[in-house]
């Protein structure tokens, strides 16, 4: 994928030896799993799985523009004969699941990166002034403190 969903800081990473795809699928369903996996196959295009109390739920397969699979289709296809992948998993609640669709599922994928200079809440203040219900994910390398204005009565 050119840009996971999952970095590398809070997602857990195991490679899959080929044709071993579909069993670790498997054991994730056995484990009534519920969370995000992205399978990087080298040469492929991305694919995200999403996964419910073991049951996969939905697949999303691409790069730069996302195209929805049918989970039980996808599952067909593996065969046993899959190339080895590289896997990123992160657990999640079912609400968890919801809010990563949305975000995959965002018709406008506009990306920003905010500059130094610009405060957080001044960004909030601008995101919020879209008319299209959106999905922010805000990251930096030393995050600080919001600045609040300390009750007078206290």
């Amino acid at each position: 994928m050119i840009n996971p969903l999952l970095p590398l800081d809070f997602s857990e990473q195991t490679n899959v030896l080929a044709g071993k795809l579909s069993g670790s699928i498997q054991a994730y369903q056995r484990d009534l799993q519920t969370g995000l996996v992205e399978v990087d196959t080298p040469g492929e295009a991305g694919q995200i799985l999403l996964f419910v109390r073991g049951q996969l739920v939905t697949v999303y397969r691409g790069d730069e523009t996302v195209e929805r699979l049918d989970p039980a289709v996808w599952l067909e296809t593996l065969n046993g004969s899959s190339p080895g992948a590289s896997l990123r998993m992160l657990a999640l609640t079912p609400q968890d699941v919801r809010i990563f669709k949305i975000l995959i599922e965002q018709k406008s994928d506009s990306r920003g990166v905010s500059v130094a200079g610009v405060s957080l809440e001044k960004q909030f203040t601008d995101w919020m002034e879209h008319p299209v219900p959106a999905l922010a994910q805000v990251r930096w390398p030393t995050p600080q403190p919001l600045q609040r204005d300390a009750p007078s009565n206290l």
